[in-house]
């Protein structure tokens, strides 16, 4: 028997052993991919991210204006809100991005940045 004849009777039989090689050397990779790395570490940085989930979002940029944070102090978790813009068009405009997203802006310290007072020459 030719070899296109045994792959033209066999073809379904082959295409299944191959695909069950195929799923055999994944599931055998993945399992020794899970060995080989090392055991998860508790971040210390997750207690900041679980008390401050805005965070995450940050820092968002938009072309008038940029929402960022600081720290406050090393010791603690308590954060700053940065806003930087010199419109007061953009500022509420970014207060409106906050409360868009979720998050109360009375619940932040805010600090904006670029701040002109458009009453002053």
């Amino acid at each position: 028997m030719a070899l296109k004849e045994f792959i033209d009777r066999y073809i379904r039989q082959i295409i299944a052993v191959v695909i069950l090689i195929i799923f055999a050397l994944v599931i055998v990779g993945g399992a020794l991919l899970m060995k080989s790395q090392p055991p998860a570490i508790i971040d210390p940085s997750s207690s900041f991210l679980t008390d401050n989930p805005i965070v995450s979002r940050l820092p968002y940029q938009d072309p008038y204006y940029n929402i960022s944070y600081k720290t406050d102090s090393q010791t603690t978790n308590q954060i700053t809100l940065t806003i930087r813009t010199p419109s007061p068009r953009y500022r509420y405009t970014a207060i409106g991005k906050l409360q868009s997203w979720g998050y109360d802006p009375t619940d932040y310290k805010i600090e904006f940045i670029d701040y002109k007072n458009p009453l002053e020459k």
